[in-house]
């Protein structure tokens, strides 16, 4: 992990400033871990797509209030294994664990990929 509080500073709140003064906290962060050049842009990047898309599945699964309709997907996921291996495999669908610590565990791993980029770019700009 990049630091202690470092998950605070890359997807705290919202300040004033919105989206961009965020942006510019996560560049920050990243910068002080050693991270620049190319691989600075894109760990911003990768980070940023994977709060989206954490955001995107969460709202989605979060609007299905119906238990009866939970229980049809459930089915349907589990029932058609064969053609939705990683749904049906990774305990999603259960709801085994929380939505804190799948992106709290996936953001760890987002963070062991883009930290030892640091001072080895692949390219520079």
């Amino acid at each position: 992990m990049l630091f202690p509080a470092a998950e605070s500073g890359l997807f705290g709140q919202q300040s004033a400033q919105g989206s961009r003064g965020s942006g510019r906290a996560r560049h920050a962060i990243l910068a002080r871990a050693g991270v620049s050049g190319i691989d600075l842009a894109t760990a911003a990047r990768l980070l940023s797509d994977f709060a989206i898309g954490t955001s995107m599945a969460d709202a989605a699964w979060r609007k299905i209030h119906d238990p009866a309709l939970v229980a049809k997907a459930r089915t349907h996921i589990m029932g058609l294994a064969h053609l939705y291996p990683t749904l049906s495999a990774s305990s999603l669908v259960d709801g085994t664990w929380s939505d804190d610590e799948l992106f709290h565990r996936g953001l760890a791993r987002v963070l062991d990929a883009v930290l030892p980029a640091a001072g080895t770019q692949s390219e520079s700009r």
